[in-house]
């Protein structure tokens, strides 16, 4: 690494690959200090490998941590016009599938490598394998003690992402560094957007299916939460989009030795009254079995799962159905009930909950309000979305933010 830049980026991920280009664009000499051996390990694995770069629906009721002011004053800066100005220049136009928005390619290969190209144009350093020791607040700036000798800073941005990620570098390891005259607060981390455990005597039997339906977690402090979307059943318990956009919940909650239920609702799309007249009609005077009716409606593998919770047999004929029967399977149906008593491993999770806390870091800058001249961006942060490009979406504004203000004032004095 060179002995003395303008602005270092700590972390060559989503967020830091931004910051390290609009803080070049100031003509800055910029270096980007990465410790895994090449750069965008997590942005390869985004979308399936398609890259979910944002959503055209930014709204901050989607994240969690930073309060509102906080997110609408970032975006503010930076929003998503602004992305998808920004990926247009970089030769990435963007393909919008129902508000989601990938690039044209639908590779996240080509998102990495047009960042690289930008780094490249600007003269942006980039140095991998570097192993940093500490960051010392000293006068004008920083000193970086590394594996490879000490380097010189006038401005550092940390952009070390989550915790939760190991073989993609976000290990957590960035916030050690918060220590001493570069002391934070932060907000215990905890993973997210993952699949859940839970306790049901027949998920062998049902494992594999996808289907459509609602989720709903139920707390035993009074929190409910609910999502719909294709749903995915597995031996260990529940995966699928609207199970990872509820998980930050159940994580919080059973790390707070809290209890929480999950039930789920097959048929989202009808109520249970207009579910009871339909089936009342179409099970009425036949001869075929109450299961075989059910075929056009439920995934097929949950039928003998549904009439056992109801405690109807799967030969039972549908003339013979009573109203309490019905009754009873409609309960199965909307109201399949069932513990949630873990989570996945943490290296599954999608992102981290928990971070950095917002509450001492500008949101105009991304500068901290405790060490001046020293940056925060990405998912080091407090700051986590839901499924849908809005993680990645904060880690283009955030890192365009601190990129754009630590580039500015990078001639300026800074640290002690």
């Amino acid at each position: 690494m060179t002995p003395e830049a303008d602005v270092t980026v700590i972390g060559a991920g989503a967020s830091g690959l931004c910051a390290a280009i609009f803080a070049g664009r100031f003509g800055r000499k910029v270096v980007v200090a990465e410790h895994m051996p090449s750069p965008g390990k997590k942005l390869l694995l985004t979308g399936n490998g398609k890259c979910n770069l944002s959503n055209l629906d930014l709204s901050t009721a989607y994240y969690h941590g930073a309060g509102r002011d906080f997110l609408s004053a970032a975006f503010g800066r930076f929003d998503g016009l602004k992305t998808r100005e920004f990926f247009l220049s970089l030769g990435v136009p963007f393909r919008n599938k129902d508000g989601y928005l990938y690039p044209l390619c639908e590779e996240a290969h080509g998102v990495l490598q047009a960042l690289l190209n930008e780094c490249s144009r600007l003269g942006v350093s980039l140095n991998y394998n570097i192993g940093i020791r500490k960051i010392s607040p000293v006068s004008g700036g920083f000193l970086l003690d590394t594996k490879e000798g000490e380097v010189f800073s006038r401005r550092v941005i940390l952009a070390t992402g989550g915790a939760f990620r190991k073989e993609t570098g976000s290990d957590g390891s960035g916030l050690l560094y918060l220590t001493g005259a570069l002391e934070h607060p932060v907000v215990p981390t905890l993973p997210a957007l993952l699949p859940l455990y839970a306790d049901f005597p027949y998920l062998k039997e049902v494992q594999g299916v996808r289907t459509r339906g609602t989720i709903t977690l139920r707390i035993s402090d009074g929190t409910e939460i609910k999502d719909t979307g294709e749903l995915q059943l597995a031996d260990y318990g529940l995966s699928g989009i609207p199970v990872f956009q509820v998980s930050r919940e159940a994580v919080k909650a059973l790390a707070e030795k809290k209890t929480v239920q999950a039930e789920l609702d097959l048929l989202p799309n009808i109520s249970e009254a207009e579910a009871f007249l339909f089936y009342r009609d179409l099970f009425f005077g036949r001869e075929e079995s109450t299961a075989s009716l059910l075929y056009g409606t439920i995934h097929r593998k949950l039928i003998p799962v549904l009439m056992t919770v109801a405690g109807l047999t799967d030969t039972l004929p549908a003339k013979e159905l009573t109203e309490d029967g019905l009754k009873r399977l409609l309960k199965a149906v909307k109201h399949l009930s069932m513990p949630v008593t873990g989570h996945a491993k943490p290296d599954m999770a999608q992102c981290t909950a928990g971070g950095v806390d917002t509450a001492c870091v500008e949101p105009s800058t991304m500068e901290s309000r405790l060490v001046p001249g020293f940056y925060f961006c990405g998912e080091v942060l407090d700051v986590d979305g839901i499924c849908g490009g809005y993680n990645l979406q904060w880690a283009w504004t955030s890192g365009a933010v601190a990129g754009m203000s630590a580039g500015m004032n990078a001639g300026m004095s800074a640290g002690k």
